[in-house]
């Protein structure tokens, strides 16, 4: 089998969110096919030794490489016209690599820098698509309330925009996590739509279902602005509504929360009775099965967004029912009331949710949900064939 360089935008270990799971399931893909992977990391949090233990474990080399600080990254980004996500990583052009490769797999544009490095020989460049970076910034501008870092996420979606061809023009195979996205690109570019690997771990957990239907949760990053104006929308237009309709209903909200949740966040669930609502963070992957376990109703009220929402699907093969906006079931497949329940006003959120607080009506979706991930998300076959 061959040499393979995976370089990551972010620690893939733990896989507290969407983004990291994505990734850690590919590495995870790529050794039990076989082949030998080297690891970058570019982080700008230390890593745990936990983490560093797991991914040594997996990898033959793995090389861990610390985001430059903002004040000079910000500096270098104007000075180039390059977005902040690339020249925070501008170390990745000096990492002194080990052999030659027979594949590099970037993940996202944010790693571009590794192409600059003079010590990496590769025969095939490949370039995962984790969003539409233009939009992705341009919508966590919308979102947030912050004047600074609403013009930070304008701006880095402006030069997204004017580097994008640039940037995906130097990779021989562009794998786009959105079938939506693969469609409007693929041709432009040697394109291929490789979905996020969902292997399914346990059988569906039929159980829960009338035990715990009026239970509801979120799971996202807290820190993320698209999250976070998600779930205040819904708690401000949607929640007071169902616990009128049923003071039983309890809420978990979940999720990495590294410096705490916004005031605003906090503001929104003061609103509430504290004991309607269950804030957890930063929950460990023990912390998270056990919390997916007691749970039936899965929401995903995001308003803006690009690429898939990889909190869908883990809920999906996690046995539940997804009540999600239209831009949460973005290229993931679903198909509305068979295998989650769309909806985009707070009437028809409210009205989703309590279809499914009736045991006999979730559970089919639910099902449904759990074998679309199981016939439709394997994803070494793709692998094998482009390695």
């Amino acid at each position: 089998m061959g040499k393979i360089l995976l370089v990551c935008n972010d620690c893939p270990y733990p896989a507290n969110h969407g983004g990291r799971l994505d990734i850690l399931q590919r590495l995870k893909s790529l050794i039990e096919l076989g082949e030998r992977v080297d690891l970058i990391v570019t982080h700008k949090e230390s890593i745990t030794d936990e983490s560093k233990e797991y991914l040594e474990s997996i990898c033959e080399n793995v090389y861990y490489i610390q985001r430059t600080s903002l004040p000079k990254a910000f500096i270098k980004s104007l000075l180039k016209f390059e977005p902040l996500q690339l020249t925070s990583r501008h170390a990745l052009k000096n990492t002194e690599l080990q052999g030659e490769y027979d594949t590099l797999i970037c993940e996202s544009e944010h790693v571009h820098y590794i192409l600059k490095n003079k010590s990496l020989s590769a025969s095939q460049k490949l370039l995962r698509i984790h969003n539409d970076e233009s939009i992705y910034f341009k919508g966590l501008g919308k979102d947030e309330l912050n004047v600074g870092k609403k013009l930070y996420y304008y701006f880095e979606s402006f030069l997204f925009k004017i580097n994008n061809q640039t940037i995906k023009k130097e990779y021989d195979i562009l794998l786009h996590i959105s079938s939506d996205e693969f469609e409007k690109t693929k041709n432009k570019y040697n394109s291929i739509w490789l979905p996020p690997y969902m292997p399914i771990e346990a059988s569906f957990n039929k159980h829960k279902f009338g035990a715990f239907n009026n239970r509801i949760l979120f799971v996202g990053n807290l820190f993320m602005p698209n999250n976070v104006g998600g779930i205040i929308w819904y708690l401000k237009n949607v929640h007071s509504d169902l616990l009128g309709y049923d003071k039983k209903i309890k809420l978990t909200i979940a999720g990495n929360a590294k410096n705490g949740i916004s005031s605003e966040l906090q503001e929104a669930i003061n609103i509430y009775p504290k004991d309607a609502i269950e804030l957890i963070k930063s929950p460990t992957d023990s912390e998270l099965k056990k919390i997916y376990d007691n749970h039936c109703i899965f929401i995903n009220p995001m308003l803006n967004g690009a690429g898939v929402k990889l909190k869908n699907l883990d809920a999906m093969r996690n046995s539940f029912y997804v009540v999600t906006t239209s831009v949460g079931a973005e290229g993931t497949g679903v198909e509305n009331k068979k295998t989650s329940v769309v909806a985009d006003n707070p009437e028809d959120f409210r009205d989703a949710i309590i279809f499914g607080l009736k045991s006999e009506n979730s559970e089919v979706i639910a099902h449904n949900a759990y074998n679309l991930i199981k016939n439709n998300f394997d994803i070494k076959s793709i692998l094998k064939k482009i390695l």
